[in-house]
């Protein structure tokens, strides 16, 4: 690590000399700039590396909010539904554990719907009607298992919460929630879809999820009007 961290220092100092401002760049692979306010917060408590679980990976680099973490060597297991999405990251990031499952309200083998826009793919009927009355198009249905998100806890990360759930299920994060074991569970950090979705942005804010994570102890830090950061109150304001 400390030959990592002087060949780094070495090619700044001479990129600087072409670019004098390019060590003070900060780099984002979010969708909203997210993952630089993450890093900020986990910054501030001195966790250089968080553990990270994303449910509804997407891409292992495009507007994903677990990339930044992964270049820093965290332990992430990324989750979608999506196995072309998958085949990709197990292509790009193969230290990863990438699972090619759903996350849901309870196992089985469900339909899961993929939409032209792989960004819009659901589990969720009502979800796909509303995709496409909002002029989205379905390309094929496929039957996917899905777990428990408790479940997967369990598997991948035994006894101790990730420091990181980010959460882009369009249609089933409610569902997540609701099942979420907080008693057993504390994620320090939720990153979560929070708008419902519409071509140009303008979409409701889903005030149903955002309090059911609010009353199992968090607060929103930040929001990218598209995303929700929350932080365990516990957790944040510990020994203040």
């Amino acid at each position: 690590m400390a030959i990592k961290r002087i060949i780094k220092e070495i090619l700044l100092r001479l990129l600087s000399k072409r670019e004098p401002f390019v060590a003070y760049k900060k780099e984002s692979w979010s969708q909203s700039g997210e993952d630089i306010i993450i890093e900020y917060l986990f910054g501030l408590r001195k966790i250089e590396n968080p553990s990270c679980l994303d449910i509804g990976a997407y891409h292992p680099m495009i507007a994903n909010n677990t990339f930044k973490f992964f270049r820093k060597g965290s332990k992430v297991v990324n989750i979608d539904a999506n196995p072309a999405a998958i085949e990709m990251f197990i292509q790009y990031r193969p230290n990863d554990i990438n699972l090619n499952i759903g996350i849901g309200a309870q196992n089985g083998s469900f339909d899961f719907y993929i939409m032209e826009d792989a960004a819009l793919n659901t589990f969720s009927e009502a979800e796909k009607e509303s995709l496409e009355k909002l002029g989205s198009k379905l390309k094929e249905v496929k039957k996917i298992a899905m777990l428990q998100v408790n479940e997967v806890l369990e598997k991948y990360f035994a006894s101790k919460a990730p420091d990181l759930i980010s959460i882009d299920a369009e249609g089933v994060d409610i569902d997540i929630i609701r099942s979420f074991d907080f008693s057993k569970y504390s994620p320090k950090v939720f990153c979560i879809e929070t708008i419902n979705y519409t071509p140009d942005g303008t979409g409701s804010r889903r005030i149903d999820l955002c309090d059911m994570i609010e009353a199992a102890g968090y607060f929103e830090y930040a929001n990218s009007n598209i995303n929700s950061i929350y932080v365990n109150k516990a957790w944040w304001f510990a020994g203040k």
